[in-house]
């Protein structure tokens, strides 16, 4: 529902948003919220983790941001906090809910002088949670007029905590899926060169069926676990009938070299494809397409948004049963629907996961379509907005 007159002004609201880059898989939601009446918006981001892209759609600001070392823990100081909870700095602020912010809780107490509505937006949990973190990070959720978290576990989590739930939001986080389908589209209407790409990456068994693929796309760091994916699928391959499961790793890290010696080791060198990052949805889609055609895409832990990716092709994603260790977006994962869980850390665990989807055609199915519904019903981009 659109307010018609928001705060009741009787002129758009000033609404900014500040975050500590402006990175691709934001672009289409800032522009989703620009384009909403009576809201005049203006993104204030620094240069942090992820590369920044230029604002289409929305205005913008790229302001420098702080950052140094005490005791060992990291304090960032983004001037946007202060200055735009000064008089007529703007009517809303959408805060970076991270206690790492030195200037957070002061500008959070100058907007409340100043008549600045504050709204915190985050994941309002840690992977490393503990009793006083958790405990700050809520009294400081507090001080804002409003919260808006990834999903509604954390959510009903926070009211149970004491949190107003009339001031407890959710925008389920989500991907532009609009790159995705249209990649989706235009390989599967070109069947023939979608075989001739399957063909020339060694994809194809004699009979002309497909040998099992099983794909990971992300960054090879340590919290992904992608070794365990590697030992699991060389305990698939002892089966004979998949003694020629493949396994796909795309994406670049500190652990690219380790990764494909591991893979020498386990003796499946030859069937892992490490073809570096690939960020072009027309380039990945094939990658995807065999994966949901012959196995599933397999993330086993610390998954995010490469789950709705994944579900934009139609994969079944595999991935760890630690929740605390996943990121909010382990929401739209349902196992058994889906896509399916594994022990975390167990490769003897996810290698029978493995081999109940590379040979069971009726279940990739099953859950390719539920993954494909998700990510176009409910996880979607105008519901986020």
């Amino acid at each position: 529902m659109q307010a018609s007159a928001p705060l009741g002004l009787d002129r758009p609201t000033e609404v900014v948003i500040q975050q500590p880059t402006l990175p691709k898989y934001r672009q289409a939601v800032y522009a989703g919220l620009a384009s909403r009446p009576n809201v005049n918006l203006h993104v204030d981001y620094a240069s942090y983790d992820l590369p920044n892209i230029q604002p289409e759609g929305f205005a913008a600001t790229s302001i420098p941001m702080k950052s140094l070392k005490l005791a060992g823990r990291e304090i960032l100081v983004h001037p946007s906090l202060w200055n735009r909870t000064a008089k007529g700095g703007c009517d809303v602020l959408i805060a970076h809910w991270n206690l790492h912010y030195a200037n957070l809780i002061p500008s959070l107490l100058r907007a409340k002088k100043n008549g600045v509505k504050t709204i915190l937006w985050g994941h309002g949990y840690s992977k490393r949670e503990a009793g006083w973190r958790s405990w700050t990070r809520n009294k400081v959720g507090k001080i804002a007029d409003a919260v808006v978290l990834y999903n509604h576990t954390t959510a009903n989590h926070l009211v149970d905590l004491g949190f107003d739930r009339d001031r407890t939001f959710v925008a389920l986080n989500a991907i532009d899926q609009a790159p995705v389908d249209e990649a989706r589209e235009s390989w599967l209407a070109r069947p023939n060169d979608l075989r001739s790409w399957q063909q020339e990456h060694g994809f194809v068994r004699e009979d002309g069926s497909l040998r099992p693929l099983v794909l990971f796309v992300s960054r090879l760091t340590p919290a992904n676990e992608v070794d365990v994916l590697l030992k699991a699928v060389a305990k698939v391959r002892e089966q004979p009938d998949l003694a020629d499961a493949q396994v796909a790793v795309i994406g670049k890290g500190d652990l690219a070299d380790e990764l494909r010696a591991l893979g020498d080791s386990l003796k499946i060198g030859n069937d892992l494809h490490m073809p570096g990052a690939i960020y072009e949805d027309q380039q990945v889609a094939p990658w995807f397409l065999t994966a949901a055609a012959s196995g599933a895409f397999c993330y086993p832990n610390n998954i995010g948004l490469s789950v709705l990716h994944a579900f934009g092709y139609g994969c079944a994603v595999v991935t760890g049963n630690d929740v605390a260790a996943q990121n909010p977006e382990i929401e739209a994962h349902r196992d058994g629907e889906n896509g399916l869980l594994f022990r975390r850390g167990d490769p003897d665990d996810l290698a029978e996961k493995l081999t109940s989807l590379f040979r069971d055609a009726d279940l990739r199915q099953r859950l390719s379509v539920e993954a494909r519904k998700t990510a176009a019903e409910v996880f979607t981009l105008d519901n986020m907005v």
